[in-house]
């Protein structure tokens, strides 16, 4: 009788093993993956935030040159 289920049992725990340690493989990728993103995300607002510094300086700087042509325009009048 044992003969009967020794190779089944073998064969279900060989495959359940193979299963879980497939699935704690793509927990472990996901994971990784997921921290990759962030790494990538924080980066990216990162450069998103010096940019919109960068912009910041140039309308100030419109600005003032706005400002100027308007006061040569009332010299001028």
């Amino acid at each position: 009788m044992f003969e009967n289920f020794a190779l089944p049992t073998a064969i279900l725990i060989a495959s359940f093993y193979f299963i879980w340690s497939m699935y704690n493989n793509m927990i472990k990728e996901n994971a990784t993956r997921e921290n990759k993103l962030f790494e990538m995300i924080s980066k990216f607002n990162n450069s998103l935030d010096r940019f919109s510094d960068v912009l910041n300086g140039y309308e100030l700087r419109l600005g003032n040159i706005e400002k100027s042509v308007d006061d040569i325009k009332d010299i001028i009048k």
